[in-house]
């Protein structure tokens, strides 16, 4: 039932006569407190309700909490609520605090239960929790929480506290101190942290469209560039306050999309461009990983440098990879490369057996030197990622290569120079190589047809066709 303060005798949230019904609320009633009244209420204790406006105007509608704690369904303040202390407020499924006055001292907004929970104005809150695992929560587009102590989200394994826009694609943003936010098993999309410099998120889930979230931050040194000066050698541009050195994974995100310079010599154990990256990466130094480099969102200008990998090289379709004039070294062992990547150089040289995998569906093109070198009787093997299906590895036209003691099988070189393989084995499926120091066989090969007379030395003396021989003939 709607129940309506009026106030005709005080203050007094107990008395019958201040309501318009001659009763004071139960729990199931859904309570209206009008503008410019000259009494107020406070609550006498703990207290639920289906619904409570506080109705905004010249004179707000007015409700102290007292110290109380206030549990509702629906919540709609555009005009003044005031906390004293450490009270609680939990709402179930609306919060709607466009226009409020909300005095929240020391107080805890808490979003509960199963229902899907909305969030309308521009609220500011001193702590801001929801525990309920499952939950999802809906703000309203272009709308920015404020927390200024602890903002806590926690879900479970497998049943994640979801946060969502209003309106899908558009974003709703959060500013809460870094250091006080407590965010675990989440589902989060369209959601700018930005203003907080970032948010950490832990077993978390990244559904897109979402700026100053660290998701999964155990998982590497993230990119901020919060000292704002592009460098990478900055340390306060990197959680944590330190660049990332040898044993560190570094990791471009949505936390921050602002480019990077890398501006001294990095040695790094591993290097991910997330997709969620739109910023750009200048190399202006030599890039070493040990482990594994993969490129997924953003831009990576190489310029004239030396990438060193140890590990395996992803390159996805989301990813720009400017390659310049530079080199990129594999110097691991049983390396892979997936995604289709345009190389200057690319070199790698083994002096013991050794196994280069090239992704099945991708092409590799080089475009001044290829240098792929074993040694005697300790070959690099070229393999596809998947037996009896080619892989693509293209020399563009005017580059060099250097290719010797290789154990090459489906590879398809036929969009490119001829590649040249001096001892090397040919084990099968291959295009447009040739294996010089393969042997012939014993006997009839084939015979030469000349053009014209054979013994003119006009210029046609010996030009012919082979007819019947095999491709090293």
């Amino acid at each position: 039932q709607n129940l309506t303060w009026q106030g005709d005798i005080d203050d007094d949230w107990t008395k019958p006569g201040n309501w318009d019904k001659g009763r004071v609320p139960a729990t199931t009633d859904a309570v209206f407190i009008p503008t410019g009244l000259t009494n107020y209420p406070t609550l006498p204790a703990n207290t639920t309700l289906s619904s409570l406006t506080i109705d905004g105007g010249t004179i707000n509608g007015q409700l102290s909490l007292g110290g109380y704690n206030l549990t509702v369904d629906y919540l709609t303040c555009p005009g003044t609520l005031t906390a004293t202390g450490a009270e609680q407020i939990t709402v179930t499924k609306k919060l709607d605090l466009t226009g409020a006055t909300f005095n929240q001292a020391s107080s805890t907004v808490v979003l509960s239960g199963s229902d899907t929970a909305t969030v309308k104005g521009d609220g500011t809150f001193y702590n801001l929790k929801s525990i309920t695992a499952g939950k999802q929560i809906n703000f309203a587009a272009g709308s920015i929480q404020t927390v200024t102590n602890n903002f806590t989200l926690t879900g479970a394994e497998g049943n994640l506290i979801k946060l969502r826009s209003a309106v899908a694609g558009t974003q709703w943003s959060i500013n809460a101190p870094t250091g006080n936010c407590d965010i675990s098993y989440v589902d989060i999309k369209d959601s700018d942290a930005t203003p907080s410099d970032y948010i950490s998120a832990e077993n978390s889930l990244n559904s897109g469209n979402n700026l100053g979230w660290l998701f999964n931050p155990g998982d590497g040194i993230f990119w901020t560039n919060a000292a704002g000066d592009g460098f990478w050698s900055t340390a306060g541009n990197w959680v944590g306050g330190v660049a990332p050195g040898p044993g560190d994974k570094a990791v471009f995100s949505s936390i921050s999309n602002d480019n990077c310079a890398v501006n001294s010599a990095v040695s790094i154990a591993a290097f991910t461009e997330r997709d969620s990256y739109q910023g750009t990466i200048n190399l202006l130094s030599d890039f070493t990983v040990s482990g594994n480099f993969n490129l997924e969102g953003g831009t990576f200008n190489a310029g004239g440098n030396t990438i060193t990998v140890g590990g395996n090289w992803t390159k996805l379709a989301g990813n720009s990879f400017s390659k310049g004039t530079s080199t990129v070294t594999l110097d691991g062992s049983s390396q892979l490369l997936t995604g289709s990547t345009s190389f200057y150089n690319l070199t790698k040289s083994v002096t013991a057996a050794d196994t280069l995998t090239f992704d099945k569906d991708s092409e590799f093109t080089v475009g001044k030197d290829l240098n792929l070198t074993g040694a005697e009787g300790q070959l690099l093997s070229l393999r596809s990622s998947l037996t009896g299906d080619q892989y693509k590895l293209t020399l563009t036209d005017g580059a060099l290569q250097n290719i010797d003691y290789l154990d090459v099988k489906d590879c398809d070189a036929s969009s490119g120079l001829e590649l040249y393989a001096p001892g090397s084995t040919d084990a099968g499926n291959n295009t447009n190589i040739l294996f010089p120091d393969k042997e012939p066989p014993i006997g009839y090969i084939a015979y030469w047809e000349f053009e014209g007379n054979a013994d003119d030395s006009s210029g046609y003396g010996n030009n012919g066709t082979e007819v019947g021989g095999p491709d090293y003939v």
